[in-house]
């Protein structure tokens, strides 16, 4: 046990040199290993004692080494052997601190003495040196051998390789001291808990996220972190507690952490297990999710402004999958389809599409999978989950992922209202237009008969009686006059008439009217009338609403040849906007409803459609003009009002008349006098008039009747003979419609001037504005053409007789 020797003394004997060295070497041994001692049995049969124990060091796994206190080599086992690479031939008589490293030169002298003294050590671990050079780790336990008389002769020593177990343990360390990094330095908080869920450890991430530092959480329960009773820590280690039964820990459970300072906050809570063998213990990771809530909740709202902005738009918005079913729907496609979302989504588009144009529908959404191209402006029908028909237009395009076509999506457009808007105002520019040009022949055809009939007239006033001509004359007077009402009917239908509307009620027209109704149609049609007691009162010219009460009631006539049944309703009716878009005849607001409604043969959609056309008709040559709806149609228009028609072959038809209610007392009934002679005068008279010869038979006829006449080609004209000649004129009488300068110019010029001539107009039809500006407005007389010397003659005779 010495120091090293400067001269190494060897022997050839790899056993001890007597049997109480080797002995105290194994009781050594099993004192340091903790060996249970057997009891001595008496000695083996032919094996000596000595070669007994010497087979036992040599069968020892460990390294068992006798020395002197000189510390030289006396027993090397094989144990020592396979320990350090050395056989006991190289070693009996070699100094033990050839076996230790050069870095530990004064490591044997303190071992020595302390064995020297009688002291046992054990379990001294030091490193050795193998005969190769490498280093081992050993566990070592050294006792002294004792002579007579407790004399200490050297030491017993026996060695233990513990590399692989230093290996472990310093791996072990590593990989502790990594997980300890890994949880000092883990962005997430971790906290061990006992089963009790008193708190074990708590990292630093813990202690940033709670405000605690762990020296204050360390065996406090984790309730104070989690105040909530549900969170999964309570709820598992209670369950555990008082079943005894584990169950599966719920991951990323979301619930609110509580900091040092009482404020609140929303963390992911995940915990484990961990089984250590002795007792059950338990992991919480913890994560602040503050910013992804945040992040979340501002999804969220996004996510929910633009499914309002979705909602909001006008019009209906959806996508389909690849297999052609709803994946995406908004508010406005569901109202469209009658369908919730529920139900719409998950759905076949195939469902929602009218069965007759499928296969149009589609072959469009195939294109679109097909090219990968937008398809717009399409027009198809959808069927309402109420069965109704709804005409739509929609634009569809793909929907794109990756490249890939993954669906489509689509925003459709229910133009069903539109297109019937549509159809119904070309249908009015078509009627305005037909007015337009029906206005504009009866003004030139007016003016005709306006002549013919002043020249017949004065024909037969220049006649004596009973001559010949006579009769010529009074045949084409009468004619003129037919063509004239058709020229009104035209006027009436085209909106040109002047007109002297005033409040009436209905029911008194229809009650004075019905008697001659009866004789304008069959024995075999029968005529009811259902008046309402409450109806409202209108104001139009009660003259053209009996006009358009006899054109209906014929035009029914006409439709039940074999007889039927003629109904005359009346009734209050408040149209809503719905109700006007339906009817396409008004829009909203207060009415009262005229319907005639007969049993006859009906119209088609076919003839619907143009049954207010002027000269349409259905009936047989000779038997109609065409006018009387067109005139019926022009008339109500005029008034306010609209009129619609419903019909079908072989059911009968009702046509409705609207006009708007109004509040005034309605206005009495005046039966103008009988005219008797022609009156006659002698006042000075200005006749402006730009058809010659409207001007010519006017001034022929008021010649004749003693009055001074002036003429004028134009209203120009007018104002320049006024204004160079000092004559006086009592009266002006003026076409309203001429160049240069109208009659309503005239007027307004001379009342400039300081005139008192009255005025009256005439026309074969006035324009709107003139109607508005010229004649209504300031309560001016007015006289329709064409008309008679008759009807000339009392006009201007009854204007100069009027009180200024």
């Amino acid at each position: 046990m010495g120091g090293r020797p400067t001269k190494a003394r060897r022997t050839s004997v790899a056993r001890p040199r007597d049997a109480s060295s080797l002995i105290a070497t194994l009781a050594n041994a099993r004192l340091c290993f903790g060996v249970q001692e057997q009891p001595q049995s008496d000695s083996v049969p032919g094996i000596s004692e000595l070669d007994w124990l010497t087979s036992l060091v040599a069968s020892s796994v460990d390294a068992i080494i006798a020395t002197g206190l000189d510390g030289l080599i006396h027993t090397w086992s094989p144990g020592a052997e396979r320990l350090y690479g050395y056989t006991a031939a190289e070693m009996m008589g070699q100094s033990v601190a050839m076996l230790v490293p050069p870095e530990h030169p004064d490591e044997l002298e303190p071992l020595a003495e302390r064995v020297r003294q009688g002291e046992r050590i054990s379990h001294y671990e030091t490193i050795r040196v193998h005969k190769d050079g490498t280093r081992i780790a050993v566990s070592m336990s050294f006792s002294p051998i004792r002579g007579e008389g407790g004399v200490t002769l050297g030491a017993a020593v026996i060695a233990r390789d513990i590399s692989e177990r230093k290996r472990a343990e310093q791996a072990l360390r590593e990989s502790e001291a990594r997980i300890r990094a890994i949880v000092e330095t883990a962005v997430d908080g971790i906290i061990a808990l006992d089963e009790e869920g008193v708190i074990e450890a708590f990292n630093p991430a813990a202690e940033r996220l709670f405000g605690y530092q762990a020296s204050e959480m360390i065996g406090r329960n984790v309730a104070l972190l989690m105040p909530d009773p549900q969170h999964p820590a309570h709820s598992y280690i209670d369950d555990y507690l008082r079943t005894g039964v584990a169950r599966i820990i719920g991951i990323g459970r979301e619930v609110a952490g509580q900091r040092k300072d009482g404020s609140s906050f929303p963390l992911e809570l995940t915990i484990a297990e961990v089984n250590l063998g002795i007792r059950r213990t338990f992991t919480c990771t913890v994560r602040d999710v503050s910013d992804r809530k945040r992040a979340e909740d501002a999804l969220m709202r996004e996510r929910d402004f633009r499914r309002r902005v979705v909602d909001s738009a006008t019009n209906a918005i959806g996508a389909l999958d690849l297999g052609g079913c709803f994946t995406f729907v908004n508010r406005n496609l569901c109202e469209l389809t009658g369908y919730s979302e529920a139900e719409l989504v998950g759905m076949d588009v195939r469902r929602v599409l009218a069965p007759d144009r499928l296969d149009e529908a589609l072959a469009s959404l195939g294109d679109v999978l097909t090219n990968g191209t937008l398809v717009s402006r399409f027009e198809t029908e959808v069927m309402r989950k109420d069965g109704v028909r709804r005409l739509i237009e929609f634009s569809v395009g793909p929907l794109m992922e990756g490249g890939a076509i993954t669906g489509l999506a689509g925003v459709a457009e229910d133009v069903t209202d539109r297109r019937r808007l549509e159809a119904q105002y070309l249908q009015a520019q078509k009627m305005e237009s037909i007015g337009l040009l029906a206005g504009g022949v009866a003004h030139d055809f007016n003016n005709l008969m306006t002549a013919i009939i002043g020249y017949a007239e004065l024909g037969i006033a220049s006649l004596k009686a009973g001559e010949d001509a006579e009769d010529d004359f009074v045949e084409i007077r009468a004619t003129a006059v037919r063509a004239a009402a058709v020229t009104e009917q035209l006027l009436a239908f085209a909106r040109k008439q002047i007109i002297q509307p005033q409040t009436m009620k209905l029911n008194e027209v229809i009650v004075q009217a019905e008697r001659m109704l009866s004789r304008l149609i069959t024995e075999s049609i029968e005529l009811v009338t259902v008046l309402a007691p409450d109806l409202g009162q209108v104001q139009m010219d009660p003259s053209q609403f009996e006009q358009v009460v006899m054109n209906l009631v014929v035009n029914a006539r006409d439709a039940m040849p074999d007889g039927g049944r003629l109904t005359i309703a009346t009734a209050n009716a408040d149209v809503d906007a719905r109700q006007a878009n339906e009817t396409g005849a008004v829009g909203a607001g207060r009415y009262v409803v005229l319907s005639v409604t007969d049993t006859g043969i009906g119209m088609d959609a076919e003839t619907r459609r143009h049954a207010f056309e002027p000269f349409f008709t259905t009936k047989e040559h000779g038997r109609g003009t065409g006018l009387g709806l067109a005139t019926c149609y022009g008339i109500v228009l005029q008034a306010g009002g609209g009129i619609g028609v419903h019909s079908e072959p072989g059911v009968g038809s009702t046509f409705r008349i609207y006009l708007p209610r109004v509040l005034e007392q309605a206005t009495p009934n005046r039966v103008a006098p009988l005219p008797e002679a022609l009156p006659r005068g002698h006042e000075k008279i200005l006749l402006v008039e730009d058809e010659e010869a409207v001007r010519k038979v006017a001034a022929r006829i008021l010649g004749g009747l003693g009055y001074s006449v002036v003429e004028a080609t134009n209203g120009g004209e007018a104002l320049r003979i006024v204004g160079a000649s000092d004559r006086h004129f009592d009266l002006i009488v003026t076409d309203v419609v001429m160049p240069e300068v109208g009659g309503a110019g005239v007027a307004a010029a001379l009342r400039e001037a300081g005139s008192t001539a009255k005025v009256l107009f005439t026309s074969g039809y006035t324009d709107d504005s003139l109607l508005r500006h010229g004649v209504t407005e300031h309560s001016l007389a007015f006289l329709q053409k064409p008309f008679s010397s008759t009807q000339l003659a009392r006009a201007v005779r009854d204007l100069l007789d009027a009180a200024p």
